[in-house]
């Protein structure tokens, strides 16, 4: 192992977590689907196995989000600000019942559902707290923007709660550098595993709002390249980004 990895591995370790998750994830093969894409060869690596209420790759994350909350002295985790259908929402409730720290999770207004439904449902039942804000409607649709916008909301929420003798921790957004540290450590796993399956050179495609991809990237060239990682979009970046491919 180089210096490099030593380091990024002593990092990593330095800063507070939360267990969360079952990991590692299985890297599987897919023959099936590799014949059907005209592939030589196929792996999946199965993050839809974290665990923790339908698990998912956000697990990662909200492991480094919660242990810097706690460590931080906070006795109130709020995050959200998407519909509550939200992914995050889900893993960010049922991340903090299990460590141990109560949750506001926050909404904004909106849905083609006419009740509560699927993640909406769950994180209603796992929150302490669950809210929809009204003026989170008005919340520009792009990211940069909405995150921005949704951090004033959420500061004077928890200037409130302050108030009330609260210690809140309040996540605004996963796309910061602390939400990549979640696939940094995925990465380094990924890595082990290809080695291990002695796959050299392999083709890495990630769908994210940029933290998993970022993570990645980190071990990726802290490791010498040995994959090549390529990134998609899952919504319109407005020719923001590049590929890494």
């Amino acid at each position: 192992m180089n210096r490099a990895v030593e380091t990024l591995r002593s990092a990593i370790s330095a800063l507070p977590r939360v267990p969360l998750g079952n990991f590692p994830t299985p890297l599987v093969e897919a023959p099936r689907l590799a014949r059907h894409l005209a592939v030589a060869r196929l792996l999946i690596k199965r993050d839809d196995l974290t665990g923790l209420a339908f698990g998912g790759n956000k697990v990662r994350q909200m492991e480094f989000f919660l242990g810097d909350a706690l460590a931080a002295g906070a006795d109130l985790f709020i995050a959200g600000g998407s519909v509550d259908q939200s992914n995050h929402a889900r893993v960010a409730a049922a991340g903090a019942r299990a460590a141990g720290i109560r949750s506001l999770i926050v909404a904004r207004p909106g849905g083609t559902h006419p009740g509560p439904q699927g993640n909406g449902l769950l994180t209603r039942f796992l929150a302490d707290e669950f809210v929809i804000l009204d003026e989170l409607a008005d919340a520009p649709r792009h990211r940069l923007a909405e995150v921005a916008f949704r951090a004033d909301v959420f500061e004077r929420l928890s200037a409130e709660r302050r108030r009330r003798g609260d210690r809140p921790y309040v996540l605004t957004g996963t796309s910061i550098p602390l939400g990549a540290m979640g696939y940094v450590a995925g990465g380094l796993e990924l890595a082990d595993q290809l080695a291990a399956a002695g796959i050299e050179r392999p083709i890495v495609a990630v769908t994210s709002a940029g933290a998993t991809q970022a993570g990645l990237e980190i071990v990726n060239r802290v490791l010498g390249e040995p994959f090549r990682l390529q990134g998609l979009a899952y919504a319109p970046t407005n020719g923001e980004g590049r590929s890494w491919g």
